[in-house]
């Protein structure tokens, strides 16, 4: 469930989503497709943008641009081979990938450490943990369209992060 708290970043993220408008929002597998690959994109920008800014910071990255831009390589390497065209089980088994890539962060470090926080940033940096951010919510709301198809078994509710 998506935090009262991020519910407007979440609306605005899945209202910019292409074809979005135009899907049955009973169709749960639809809608987890739609909303992994337009994740997948903006991961593949993200990353982009983050090894730009890491390259730039010569070794010396605040703690948020590096928690960031790990949490966007790791999403990526998730994504980064994602099938056009998903069935519900590819789906699935997409977000289990993205459920046991952070299941040791709870939430993922840029997600608990960043927000709100990057007042003394550069602008580009917090360009970053806005990115991550939005990136999230989508994950987060395929990640409820997969329960709706395949309920996670009680043996992953400890590594529901999403």
């Amino acid at each position: 469930m998506v935090p009262s708290t991020d519910s407007q970043s979440c609306i605005k993220v899945i209202e910019a989503i292409p074809g979005i408008q135009e899907v049955d929002y009973n169709n749960a597998g639809k809608v987890a497709d739609l909303c992994m690959h337009f994740a997948a994109n903006k991961t593949t920008e993200a990353k982009g943008a983050a090894d730009t800014l890491l390259a730039a910071a010569k070794g010396k990255p605040s703690s948020c641009l590096k928690a960031c831009a790990t949490n966007i390589k790791s999403m990526a390497e998730v994504l980064v081979n994602l099938p056009a065209g998903q069935d519900d089980m590819n789906a699935y088994l997409t977000f289990k990938d993205v459920r046991a890539k952070f299941k040791d962060e709870k939430p993922p470090a840029c997600e608990k450490d960043c927000w709100n926080k990057t007042s003394s940033s550069s602008a580009d940096e917090t360009g970053i943990v806005d990115k991550f951010h939005d990136i999230w919510n989508v994950a987060k709301v395929g990640n409820m369209q997969i329960n709706y198809i395949f309920p996670w078994p009680d043996s992953d509710d400890d590594d529901n992060i999403l």
